[in-house]
């Protein structure tokens, strides 16, 4: 609950990025779930077109000729793995940004604080204090505490959709 007090009005990106995570993670499962039709249609084309995923691909419009079905799927194999390459880039990006920004935003209300204390409450401590505060505090926070969250919240959503997917 701190936490979320510290993050003032920046709470509510919090489901924002949970759902970038949660996207993230339906492309590995995409990626995954490609791999093992793709390896059985290299091992075994005959098996796979008397299977029972193969009019699912028809369904979905892809080439009913092996061959053809066999660079259709590579190439949205590559695909789904290079979208998922530049997914993990941007939600990177995004946890980086939204981490640096409150941390710029708590050193600026600790600032605010500081300087509203009065003057003699002020010479009390030792300014060296204050300076730690915002620096290194702040710090810890946005990057070390946050941040750390963040990817944490981002691995456990993707794992437990893996270990959903392959329960299923």
């Amino acid at each position: 609950t701190e936490m979320l007090y510290l993050l003032g009005d920046d709470k509510y990106k919090l489901p924002w990025i949970v759902l970038l995570f949660l996207l993230s993670s339906m492309l590995d499962l995409a990626g995954l779930g490609l791999i093992l039709p793709y390896i059985a249609l290299i091992a075994d084309p005959e098996g796979f077109m008397q299977g029972s995923i193969y009019p699912y691909f028809i369904l979905f419009g892809f080439p009913s000729e092996t061959k053809d079905l066999l660079f259709t799927l590579g190439y949205v194999l590559i695909s789904v793995f290079a979208l998922k390459t530049i997914s993990a880039i941007f939600i990177n990006w995004v946890i980086l940004h939204f981490c640096f920004n409150n941390g710029v935003k708590l050193r600026s209300s600790l600032m605010t604080a500081y300087q509203s204390i009065a003057y003699i409450k002020y010479m009390h401590r030792n300014s060296s204090e204050y300076i730690r505060n915002i620096q290194e505090l702040a710090n810890i926070f946005s990057q070390g505490v946050l941040q750390a969250y963040l990817r944490l919240i981002s691995e456990i959503i993707v794992t437990m959709a893996i270990l959903i997917f392959l329960a299923y």
